[in-house]
């Protein structure tokens, strides 16, 4: 709190102006001038969290962790008292005058057109984003030349009603016939991928789950794609409970189920570490990029995959540096 405001006989009175004004505001003394008073705003009474006698013990010294019960994430009690903490700030935030300005002028701040950069295929098709102004989501296009009209090929605003799935990324195929597209439910990092028919707008039978922190990178024969994904977790545990262990690198092909997927490269020496594979533009090789313990640093491979079509997708992968020493990237 800065403290309370008081106008002086015969000023004018400064109107405020949220964040943008509010150093501004307190740098012209003449017009107003600080005073003593008491804050208004109610007291709030925060649920209280539960405490146990849990205690741990580490190298022989005893900690008590009382409120080591919230990491169970399925716990209903957990859930309630998360629910009443939302609750008090929902309500705070609601009483606050200033939050009506802000979101009307943040409204008009990022009501504007946006397009990102297309990605442009080697027979002239281009796929791109491209956001009215407001839409929740930008929406994808495609069109046949840079000359064509584009026309709408996914709207992520028709996923859900809600808007809890989310468009995360999208790949097209060397030759423009099929869209890979990744989708996340309600913030998570787990994504689903699925497969879109250009020419039809429709989506394939292919589907791939358990992936996250991860690339589509295609062969050129636009038969199927590189991913990165974890275990599927047990039968009753939760994805965001799940432990984010030993990533492994895949190749789907198209209109096959993805327990036919083939591994490509996995680690279990490094089981925290974040594999990624990315396919050269002449479509010869695959890299392969591993981190570990380091998102500035990694270690890089190679697989020759000889003839773009068909790839050997099996080919082997040797090493080009190791020492994780640096960020090596193929040019």
């Amino acid at each position: 709190m800065l403290g309370c405001f008081k106008k002086l006989p015969g000023k004018e009175t400064i109107p405020m102006k949220p964040l943008l004004r509010a150093f501004s505001v307190l740098a012209v003394a003449a017009p107003l001038v600080l005073t003593g008073c008491k804050s208004s705003t109610p007291k709030l009474n925060y649920p209280v969290a539960h405490r146990d006698n849990t205690v741990d013990t580490y190298f022989g010294q005893k900690v008590p962790a009382p409120y080591q019960w919230m990491e169970n994430l399925t716990s209903p009690q957990l859930h309630k008292w998360v629910e009443a903490e939302n609750k008090i700030t929902t309500n705070y935030r609601a009483k606050i005058p200033i939050r009506g300005w802000m979101d009307h002028r943040l409204t008009q701040l990022w009501n504007y057109a946006k397009e990102r950069t297309p990605d442009q295929l080697q027979n002239g098709m281009l796929f791109f984003r491209r956001n009215s102004g407001l839409q929740n989501q930008s929406v994808v296009y495609v069109q046949q030349s840079a000359t064509a009209k584009p026309r709408v090929l996914l709207d992520p605003n028709q996923l859900s009603p809600d808007g809890s799935i989310a468009l995360a990324q999208t790949a097209p195929s060397p030759q423009g016939k099929y869209l890979a597209y990744a989708l996340s439910k309600g913030g998570s990092d787990w994504q689903t991928i699925h497969v879109l028919d250009v020419a039809t707008g429709k989506p394939t039978s292919d589907v791939v789950r358990w992936v996250k922190f991860s690339g589509i990178a295609w062969t050129h024969d636009g038969k199927g794609f590189f991913y990165s994904r974890y275990p599927e977790p047990p039968s009753g545990e939760k994805e965001i409970s799940h432990a984010v262990v030993n990533q492994k690198l895949y190749y789907h092909k198209l209109g096959t189920p993805q327990s036919q997927d083939k591994l490509i490269y996995t680690r279990p020496d490094l089981p925290h570490a974040a594999i990624e594979g990315s396919v050269s533009e002449d479509g010869h090789y695959l890299y392969l990029f591993l981190m570990n313990n380091s998102i500035s640093n990694n270690e890089l491979y190679y697989a020759n995959l000889g003839n773009p079509s068909p790839p050997d997708v099996a080919a082997k992968i040797t090493p080009i540096y190791t020492a994780n020493d640096a960020r090596y990237e193929p040019i």
